[in-house]
């Protein structure tokens, strides 16, 4: 296996100090294919833009590791924001798998990214704006990136906050500053249109954060456009259920999310939906 930490910081001037992309990629053997191409994920864990939730991290790298993704964890800043991050530093780890894909063995056109809750705001955001003019020449890209694919989790997807929970006000506060043009700006719905990459999208009935009227939203207009996408609506199933397992639960947690065992089947459905199976 490859595993590295990279700080795009000293790549990308215009980002914030120590943003880390983790690589966990596997290797190629000649006793199976030594020229084997593979998917790559990037990782947006969630947390409200006010931290990097750990559940939906490193747990969720080593689940589709196994299933032989490359995968890329971004730590992304959260303290202080101001527009456009984080989005610019999604930008730029896009970039350096696209550049970098050969030295992960990377098929650069099955690139794509997957979040939860505020981290699946920034992968839907990702998906409108990886292309963007003005954010390739902050970080001096000069070329079209790829982007396959999405996996959204529970996501953030609407942007008006005086009509939201609280959790989701916070997320479209930290990001946005309250302005009402980034308001626009960062509203998913609105601006997605028939380029927008193939999307699965899954969440709950009963989340008790995000409301899953941003899922079907999201769907909606995912149909609308003509989106190749898969929704799933779980029936029951708390905020933050990740992977599902004990890689990313406490014995106490395990409790909580124990009772909802066929959420799980999100990381197959989504796999299969990526590899058109």
């Amino acid at each position: 296996m490859i595993y590295e930490k990279v700080n795009l910081s000293e790549l990308y001037t215009e980002l914030y100090p120590n943003t880390i992309l983790e690589i966990y990629a596997p290797d190629n053997f000649w006793e199976i294919d030594i020229n084997r191409k593979r998917e790559g994920l990037l990782i947006f864990p969630g947390g409200a833009y006010c931290f990097v939730s750990e559940r939906e991290g490193e747990p969720v790298a080593f689940k589709f590791l196994a299933k032989g993704f490359a995968c890329f964890l971004l730590h992304y800043p959260v303290n202080n924001l101001s527009y456009p991050h984080p989005l610019l530093e999604a930008i730029a780890a896009l970039d350096y798998v696209n550049k970098n894909a050969d030295n992960y063995h990377v098929n650069i056109n099955k690139i794509g990214a997957i979040g939860f809750s505020a981290g699946g705001h920034l992968a839907a955001s990702l998906g409108l704006y990886y292309n963007y003019p003005e954010f390739h020449n902050m970080l001096n890209i000069n070329c079209t990136l790829n982007l396959d694919y999405l996996i959204l989790g529970y996501p953030v997807i609407k942007a008006y906050p005086e009509n939201e929970w609280e959790p989701v006000r916070t997320t479209i506060m930290k990001c946005t500053e309250g302005k009402p043009e980034l308001i626009e700006f960062f509203n998913i719905n609105t601006h997605v249109d028939e380029n927008y990459p193939r999307t699965y999208i899954w969440t709950t009935k009963t989340d008790d954060c995000v409301p899953y009227s941003h899922t079907v939203v999201m769907d909606e207009i995912l149909t609308k456009k003509g989106v190749k996408h898969k929704t799933h609506i779980f029936e029951e199933g708390p905020h933050g259920a990740s992977i599902n397992d004990f890689t990313c639960n406490g014995e106490n947690d395990m409790i909580k999310f124990g009772k909802y065992k066929d959420i799980c089947n999100w990381v197959n459905e989504a796999i299969d939906f990526v590899r058109g199976e």
